[in-house]
């Protein structure tokens, strides 16, 4: 949960390239998830939460469901502008960082963070 919640922080605080640096360059949907962190991070403040659903898990690979919250505030009121929650499934595998003891390898849907507000 320690690198999933690296990236929930580095979000909340407002850093889009920080809160890819735990995930894979293999990872699917690689380069939508990282231009979806920028936009958000660059054109609103975030607050993102997550809490575990469940995990399955050995020492070669981790699969977790989580429930994730975004809330979307305007930049300079901090107003909410939208709240999403959504169940996100996240899969890690061990890493040779010391930063970083497991990696993620495929989170879905990205679409969650997708910074086009009003979607839903």
């Amino acid at each position: 949960m320690a690198t999933i919640e690296y990236v929930a922080v580095s979000l909340s605080e407002g850093n889009g390239t920080d809160a890819m640096t735990p995930f894979d360059k293999s990872t699917p949907g690689y380069d939508k998830l990282a231009s979806y962190f920028q936009a958000l991070t660059g054109q609103a403040r975030i607050q993102s939460d997550v809490e575990m659903v469940e995990e399955i898990g050995s020492d070669a690979e981790s699969r977790l469901t989580l429930r994730w919250t975004l809330e979307i505030r305007i930049q300079t009121t901090g107003d909410v502008i939208e709240r999403r929650v959504q169940e996100v499934r996240v899969r890690l595998v061990p890493a040779k960082s010391k930063k970083f003891p497991w990696k993620i390898i495929s989170l879905d849907p990205v679409e969650l963070f997708n910074p086009i507000v009003g979607k839903g």
